[in-house]
């Protein structure tokens, strides 16, 4: 699998290097997610500006247009190339289209849980039951100026189906045989709108929000008339709503000042039924929810050909189980919390281009962390609550653990409209190459590139 992408790459930069010269005019756009964890993102740094901003806010579509962009994935485990996309935006005068295939978002996805591992909230921002994860993200975007603002939207779908009547295995593990019929489904349908005002001018102000509806669907029948259970539906709806805000108020030519804020929510209750009922009274055990409070500013400033970013964030997040239990004909609910608070998050990056067609960056991340458990149960049980300090890995994580996150490294090459860039894996550095270490490291631990016709 790695020869296929190390030649698909290979194809894609022979291609892009003849068509430069073919097209002189085209000028690089860097960015990706390798560029965003080479500059202390996590894995993007919210007070820079990069392409990958479309997948917040859709209008951004109009500032990069005529773009193919491509994340070939990232070595670290478990992902690996599940981390892959490939996007497209077009212009035409005022008006922009674009597509992107496998951009991997919301609940459904373990990438994008803080919850996963964690026996009491494993569940409350992870919604795929069982682990089949949604197929193919699809996101289509729109673009369109309308005086002096660009309106962006863009609509997102993924799912997965399996049926299996009388043969083959559930998603559940359990062997379909005769008399038994499962059916599986999971999907994502969501949309966001976007809105950027005051591009050209000294305040430029960018607004986003997010709807996306997330949903579990299985059903399981065995005709056979001596079996225990002969029916099992399980079904959820997940809903997520967000919305976020920066500003760019240029101060100076070499100033910049980036306030953000940021809210997301999101929140399901699984509910079960059988034939016959194994529980008539509680058919929904538990209601899981994550919520997230952002409130930052940053600074970026050019330091002669170089930029340099500092931004600092308070950050909440909260992950929610009410887990429901029939203690004799009485429903008791005990409400189980997890609060990670950030005081603060840093993101800090600078981008040194060492000639016109390659570029170092650095960069640091780190959250100061108080995490806090607290369980509620019915009295006359007492209320528990703990607290620790830790250290929070990325999120989504890419596979990092928190002591690998710090410090980031990154290249970026740029041949006419072809921009390569890779996120240099600090193992690599510290151990050095196969050669000298005899330990087998990847130089580039997360791979990124676009090209501008």
């Amino acid at each position: 699998m790695k020869k296929v992408f190390s030649i698909t790459l290979l194809v894609l930069l022979l291609g892009g290097l003849i068509s430069a010269q073919e097209n002189s005019s085209a000028t690089a756009i860097a960015g990706g997610d390798a560029r965003g964890a080479s500059l202390g993102g996590n894995p993007n740094n919210p007070f820079l500006m990069d392409y990958n901003d479309v997948f917040t806010n859709p209008a951004y579509s109009l500032k990069y247009t005529d773009l193919l962009y491509v994340e070939a994935g990232n070595t670290f485990a478990p992902y690996r190339a599940k981390n892959q996309s490939i996007g497209w935006t077009m212009g035409m005068n005022d008006v922009a289209f674009g597509i992107s295939i496998g951009h991997r978002e919301g609940p459904m996805f373990a990438e994008n849980s803080y919850g996963l591992g964690n026996v009491l909230f494993a569940d409350a921002d992870y919604m795929s039951f069982p682990t089949t994860e949604p197929q193919a993200p699809i996101q289509l975007y729109f673009g369109m100026k309308m005086g002096g603002m660009a309106l962006g939207l863009s609509l997102y779908r993924s799912g997965f189906s399996q049926l299996n009547d009388g043969a083959g295995t559930d998603p559940l593990g359990s062997a379909i045989g005769a008399k038994k019929k499962s059916d599986f489904s999971d999907g994502q349908t969501g949309l966001k709108l976007g809105v950027l005002m005051g591009e050209n001018t000294n305040l430029m102000i960018d607004g986003s929000v997010l709807f996306r509806i997330n949903s579990v669907s299985y059903d399981f029948t065995d005709a056979d008339t001596g079996a225990a259970l002969k029916a099992l539906s399980i079904s959820a709806t997940g809903i997520e709503i967000g919305v976020q805000g920066r500003a760019f108020y240029k101060m100076s030519d070499k100033l910049t000042l980036v306030p953000l804020v940021r809210f997301y929510t999101f929140g399901y209750e699984p509910e079960y039924t059988s034939t016959p009922a194994a529980n008539p009274a509680n058919t929904k055990p538990n209601k899981y929810g994550r919520t997230e409070i952002e409130v930052g500013v940053g600074a970026n400033t050019k330091i002669s050909s170089s930029t340099v970013s500092v931004g600092v964030s308070f950050q909440s997040i909260v992950l929610t189980n009410d887990a429901t239990n029939l203690v004799g004909s009485v429903l008791n609910t005990t409400k189980q919390s997890q609060s990670m608070t950030d005081l603060p998050k840093v993101n800090i990056g600078a981008e040194i281009p060492f000639n016109s067609w390659l570029t170092g960056r650095i960069g640091y991340f780190r959250r100061f962390t108080t995490t806090t458990v607290t369980v509620e149960a019915p009295s006359p049980v007492a209320k528990t609550e703990v607290s620790m300090s830790s250290q929070t890995a990325y999120n989504p994580n890419l596979g990092r653990t928190a002591a690998e996150q710090e410090l980031s490294f990154g290249l970026g090459l740029n041949f006419g409209g072809l921009s390569l860039n890779g996120y240099l894996a600090d193992q690599f550095l510290a151990d050095g190459p196969f050669i000298i270490s005899g330990k087998a490291r990847d130089l580039f631990g997360v791979l990124s590139l676009s090209f501008k016709f």
